[in-house]
């Protein structure tokens, strides 16, 4: 089962000060480097969904691409505008949120083949194929640091392979003008979890 929790990084701003004391240093440093604040916002949320979600904060390491990693724990965390987004799954998995906003024509150009270019048909088509790009170079492992076109969007749902690797991808829209994409090695069930401030500061 693959638990999907979603937070409004908003509903911690009151709460700041108590949430900073809640999580250990070196996320409280990684917090705090960020110039913009919402960027604080967002990091403190998502070290609170670790904390409550993934077996706390302790023994998180990171890879070469940035991403927390922890023995015998699976998570991937996500964040977009207003949400920060941590999935939990009992093998590897990557996750990716995006809100839908106005962009340059010319990127699907760039980051699109031509099969997942005949694919748009609306502007959130474009949103859910780059997301789904994400969340399979999260869960393989990799950043987003190569011929974006040959990383595979579709199915948006469905059995994929990349660099020899078999992966099970899942899409759904959230909230209007949000989607999300999940990878995981296999196909699974899922379970979106709306979470709130007063229960990740307990």
């Amino acid at each position: 089962m693959i638990k999907i929790y979603i937070v409004d990084y908003h509903e911690i701003v009151p709460y700041k000060d108590k949430a900073l004391e809640l999580i250990s240093g070196e996320r409280v440093y990684k917090a705090l480097k960020y110039i913009k604040e919402e960027d604080t916002l967002r990091s403190i949320t998502g070290s609170l969904l670790i904390k409550k979600y993934a077996g706390g904060l302790d023994g998180i390491k990171y890879d070469f691409y940035g991403k927390p990693c922890k023995d015998n724990y699976f998570f991937s965390l996500s964040h977009s505008n207003s949400y920060v987004v941590l999935a939990v799954a009992d093998s590897e998995i990557g996750v990716d949120i995006e809100m839908v906003r106005s962009r340059n024509p010319k990127l699907a150009d760039y980051v699109l083949s031509d099969q997942e270019k005949a694919a748009l048909k609306e502007e959130m088509d474009f949103y859910r194929l780059w997301t789904s790009k994400e969340s399979l170079v999260k869960y393989v492992g990799f950043g987003i640091d190569r011929d974006l076109k040959l990383i595979p969007a579709l199915p948006l749902n469905g059995p994929k392979e990349y660099v020899g690797k078999k992966a099970y991808a899942l899409n759904f829209d959230y909230d209007n003008n949000y989607t999300i994409s999940v990878t995981t090695e296999n196909k699974q069930d899922y379970e979106v979890i709306v979470e709130h401030v007063d229960g990740l500061l307990q």
